[in-house]
């Protein structure tokens, strides 16, 4: 797929997937598939597979299937005027979309699994915060998005040993870094964060590769 140019994605969709979008997503092998064509696909194809596959999403999720998800998410990046609808049908597959700021979220998308008991739970309190891999390139996508506030507002709500726990593990420091890195996050949000680690006395675990975040940091 990576040679087929704009026209012949939307002739591929058309003539094989179109249609057939939950079947594949669930699929253990064409699953790969559509991840693929989401890398590149242009927006109107991106679009059609958002109407079509965005209500279901819950389902390759449930089948051990998150790079699908990433892929749409990725793809919504790279086409700002679909990502409302992208984060919409994601938050309602993981049961927080109302409302989308409730702290539970975070928890949800950072192991992209549907909250137990649903977003009207809302007297229980949230599970430890322990990020998985995709569930923290999932929040590193969406805090790249043109309006990451409804994740922004997330993290501030969170309480703070989940804030902690976040902070110190590996893929939750890559959520950091993508704070620091988003040119859609205000500085001040920023700022407000990064403070409540300060006055928590964490400092982000660091990635190997990385520096640590204080240092990248004009706040610490």
């Amino acid at each position: 797929m990576t040679v087929l140019d704009p026209q012949g994605l939307r002739e591929l969709f058309q003539g094989h997937l179109r249609g057939h979008l939950r079947g594949v997503a669930s699929h253990r092998v064409a699953n790969h598939g559509l991840q693929r064509l989401l890398d590149h696909a242009p927006e109107d194809v991106v679009s059609e597979v958002l109407s079509e596959l965005g209500p279901a999403l819950e389902e390759p999720l449930a089948r051990g299937h998150p790079g699908v998800v990433l892929a749409l998410l990725g793809a919504a990046q790279r086409h700002p005027r679909l990502q409302g609808e992208a984060l919409r049908c994601l938050f309602q597959a993981l049961r927080c979309w109302a409302p989308p700021h409730h702290p539970h979220c975070v928890t949800a998308l950072a192991q992209l699994r549907p909250l137990e008991g649903g977003d009207s739970d809302k007297g229980v309190e949230p599970e430890p915060l322990s990020p998985s891999p995709h569930g923290s390139r999932a929040l590193q996508s969406l805090l790249h998005f043109r309006d990451p506030s409804p994740i922004v507002r997330a993290l501030r709500a969170l309480p703070p040993p989940a804030l902690a726990a976040l902070a110190r593990s590996g893929p939750g420091s890559r959520v950091w870094d993508a704070i620091l890195a988003s040119e859609s996050v205000p500085k001040n949000p920023k700022q407000r964060l990064l403070k409540r680690l300060q006055v928590l006395q964490i400092h982000p675990k660091t990635p190997p590769g990385n520096r640590n975040i204080g240092e990248k940091s004009p706040f610490f």
